[in-house]
Formats: C-alpha cells, structure tokens, sequence
C-alpha cells in the first residue's frame, strides 16, 4: 500500500514512499530538457551545465571560434593535411579516446561551418538546435567534410580547411557561400552506431522508421518493454527507463499508422508511458513521473488510464502538491472498472491520507502564521 509518513520537525515537510509493484505486467531519461519543457520547471544557473545545447555553445565560444575562423590564413599555421594535396587540413582541438569511425558507421555530431570571407558562420548545427546525423553508406554531404568525418573518434572536436573543391566548388552558393569560397569548419564527434547496430530500429531516425512494417516496429517495442518489466523487477531502474524510453522513443517517431493499427499502437505506448512513470516514482523522481504520466493521459482510450491517473497523483503527492494530488486520485477512481476492486480500496486509501496530509499541512501553516504574528507583536511591544 502507498505509505505516507510525516516529519514534524523536519523542514523536508512529508515524505512519500512509492508502493512497489514488481509484476512486470503491472508496471506500465525524457532528457532532461524536454522534462523541463514540458515541466515549466524554471532554469537555475546550476542547470546550464546539462543543457546538452548550451554546453556545446559554451565549448565553441571557448575556442574563440568567431575570432579565429574569420581570418583563413591565420587558421591554417600548426594544422595537418588530410589528404596528399593538402586541400583538406585538421587541426585536432581534443582528442578522442576511441578508435577513429569506421566507414560503415552511422554518426551524429555538431558543425559550425565558416566561408572564406564571411564573419559570420554560414551553417551552425547548435544554432538550429538539430544535431547532424550521417550514415556514411550514404555519404550525403560534401566531400570534404565526407572525408573529415572519417578521421575523427567519439568525443573529438577538430578544426578543418577544406579547399573549395571539395566543397561547393567554383560556384558556391552565393550569397551564403561565394564563388571558389573554402571552408574552415569546427566539428564534435558525439557518437557512432556500428554496422552491427544500424539495423536495430531504435537507432533509426523518423524517415527510416517510416519504412519499416508496423509489425516489426510492435514486436522490437514490446521486446523492449518486456526487458524493461525485467531490470524494473531486478530494482535496476535506470536500466529499465532506458528500455521504455527506446520504445516510447520508437512509436512516438514512427509516422506510417493507420486506422486500423493506431488503438495498437496507442495502448502499447500509454503501457509504456505508465511503466516510466512507475519507474521514476521508484526512482523518486517526481517530476519525471508527473511527464511520463501525462503524455500517456492525453492518449486516447487507453485502458490503464486509471494507473496513469495514480502514479501522476503519487507524482504530486512526493512534490506536496496535494490539492493536485486529490483531484487526479479522484480521476483514477473513477475510471476504474467495477471488477476493479483491490486497485479501488487502495486508491481510496492513498485518497484519504493525501486528504490528511493536506489538512495537516494548513495546520502546520496556521501554527507557524500564529507563531510569526506572536513574534512580531512581542517585537512591537519592546519598542513602545
């Protein structure tokens, strides 16, 4: 049963402990910045540091990059050629770590791109808020940069001349980029998916998971949530919200529904939006859990509405929040059907101490009111 427990004394106020239900059947990172977004939760200075965007805009504008990049000739001293005719040249900014990209991967990374005589970039992955995405069997970029990519390791930045002719050409692409214009470019190799991998469909973006037959979009999902009920049952929870977060990840990208499979589509999702919830609120996690059970509420005709319902009031009830506690344990209650009466009585049960813990809380308030009142008048009457 969902416990409530309350320190007096304490400033920590009331303290909730999350009911564990360990039936991988009954369980049903969102980044942190799209909890955050959909949250409200407002931006402290200590957060920056894990806005993934800003701390690669903080990196780049530690390079001096607008300064350096603007003046060609000054950024070519102290770099290396790529290639024999030295058109392509790289300047290693941090090393990586890992073994350079193999040519069959697939990879993400950030890129600001400068022209040759342009002060400003003409091409910023961070100013769009969009990290590039390359699968080098396909090989859709220019050339130069093709080549650069495959020089690089995880977690390396490096800076590259490219020559014209390995980019647009005598051409260009006037205005942004002029006739015969080179390129001086900075890049981030953040991360590379193997041969082996690229076929796993939760590596695949949304165009390529379009593709795909809905029934093997279902049955890599429910392989996911069926791991993930495993490591929540195992009290590995981090392991396990990575499992629902792939899936949830997967059907909210996959675009080819119809008709006839989107109630299916729409059920595996909410169970998968009730088992994070699950998982954050085991994981004390509050915030979390209140996201992951209102994006699986706004499904339409989901039959675990009512564990939604629930877990998001167990959400508010860890945050205090309780009169927002109230209203959704009253919602769970009344969409449960009338078989439903074990999850009834302890949903009654969690409804009446939250009650409590809310009568106790305007208590609480009015004693330490009194109390503040008491002061100031004994402040007061030293004065006179």
């Amino acid at each position: 049963m969902f416990g409530i427990s309350r320190k007096i004394s304490s400033a920590e106020g009331f303290c909730f402990e999350v009911d564990i239900e360990s039936d991988g059947e009954r369980i049903d990172k969102f980044d942190l910045e799209t909890l955050k977004r959909e949250s409200g939760e407002e931006f402290y200075m200590k957060d920056y540091i894990k806005d993934p965007e800003l701390k690669h805009q903080l990196l780049l504008d530690s390079l001096n990059l607008d300064e350096k990049m603007g003046e060609f000739e000054e950024s070519l001293p102290g770099m290396q050629d790529l290639i024999p005719d030295g058109k392509i040249k790289k300047l290693v900014i941090r090393k990586s770590e890992k073994e350079v990209v193999s040519t069959d991967a697939k990879i993400s990374y950030h890129y600001i791109a400068y022209a040759q005589g342009k002060r400003e970039p003409v091409d910023s992955s961070i100013a769009r808020g969009q990290v590039c995405r390359l699968n080098f069997s396909d090989g859709n970029t220019y050339e130069g940069l093709f080549i650069a990519l495959q020089s690089m390791g995880v977690g390396e930045i490096s800076k590259f001349w490219i020559h014209y002719e390995f980019a647009y050409g005598v051409l260009g692409v006037p205005p942004r980029i002029p006739p015969r214009g080179n390129i001086l470019c900075v890049v981030e190799m953040l991360s590379v998916i193997g041969k082996q991998e690229i076929q796993n469909v939760a590596h695949m973006s949304r165009e390529e998971l379009a593709h795909l037959p809905f029934e093997r979009i279902m049955e890599s999902v429910e392989n996911l949530k069926d791991e993930g009920n495993k490591f929540f049952g195992k009290k590995n929870l981090n392991s396990a919200i990575s499992k629902y977060r792939k899936g949830i990840y997967i059907l909210t990208n996959y675009s080819a529904l119809t008709l006839v499979n989107h109630g299916i589509h729409s059920r595996l999702l909410g169970t998968l939006y009730a088992n994070i919830a699950q998982a954050y609120l085991e994981n004390k996690e509050a915030r979390k859990a209140c996201v992951a059970a209102r994006n699986g509420i706004q499904l339409e005709g989901h039959p675990l509405k009512h564990k939604l319902f629930i877990r998001f009031a167990k959400a508010k009830a860890m945050l205090q929040e309780f009169e927002d506690a109230i209203r959704l344990a009253q919602k769970a209650i009344a969409a449960l059907q009338p078989d439903m009466k074990a999850e009834g009585k302890d949903y009654d049960n969690f409804l009446e101490e939250v009650k409590r813990c809310k009568e106790a809380e305007a208590e609480d308030l009015r004693k330490l009111y009194s109390k503040m009142m008491s002061g100031k008048n004994n402040v007061e009457g030293e004065g006179v």
